[in-house]
């Protein structure tokens, strides 16, 4: 049932975002009623299968980490507000970006031994999750609360691998923090003056 929450969100997220890519949905309002109706729409079976469900057929597990995103993005459409603070987004996509990449390249043989595997059960990984979620709340980071997040889906088994790992990483949370971090990381277009008597 968790995934299918998280594969609800991803749609809602997507949809905005495409939608007001190409112009179709403006503001707020327009916003809200297109993350309402791809949720709608992302229960109803067509052939069979809901695009849920076809979510969670590319991507069976989707993270704690990767649906904050998700979630942080969506919010910012439909209310102009940082549910994660100021820099939230960026930071919370590097995060994943460096768990994701070191995972990956761990899990190819390129560091020696397989990090992944090192993640299932309780072992050192949930400690260094706590220490970081604690340092982060005492600088004031919102991102504090996803890597609580993340540490309270693993030990509530909510994630069905049992590895610490899963609740940080996945696919499509891979790409929207690429995204997320790319975008942040190009300078800002300068805003034009104003002319005189407009």
């Amino acid at each position: 049932m968790w995934e299918y929450g998280a594969a609800l969100v991803l749609l809602a997220s997507f949809a905005t975002w495409l939608l007001g890519a190409v112009g179709l949905v403006r503001g707020g309002r327009g916003m809200a009623v297109a993350a309402a109706a791809s949720s709608v729409l992302g229960i109803i079976p067509v052939g069979g299968l809901s695009a849920a469900s076809m979510v969670l057929s590319l991507s069976p597990s989707l993270s704690v980490a990767g649906t904050a995103l998700w979630a942080a993005l969506l919010a910012k459409r439909l209310t102009g507000y940082d549910i994660l603070g100021v820099r939230g987004a960026p930071g919370l996509g590097l995060l994943i970006l460096a768990v994701s990449v070191t995972v990956y390249v761990s899990y190819l043989g390129g560091i020696g031994a397989d990090i992944y595997d090192s993640g299932y059960g309780f072992s050192a990984w949930d400690i260094i999750l706590a220490l970081a979620a604690a340092l982060m709340f005492i600088r004031g980071s919102m991102l504090c609360r996803v890597l609580m997040a993340c540490l309270a889906a693993h030990a509530m088994g909510l994630m069905g691998s049992g590895n610490i790992f899963d609740t940080i990483v996945d696919g499509p949370a891979f790409i929207a923090s690429a995204a997320v971090v790319f975008r942040a990381a190009l300078p800002a277009r300068p805003s034009l003056p104003k002319r005189p008597g407009l």
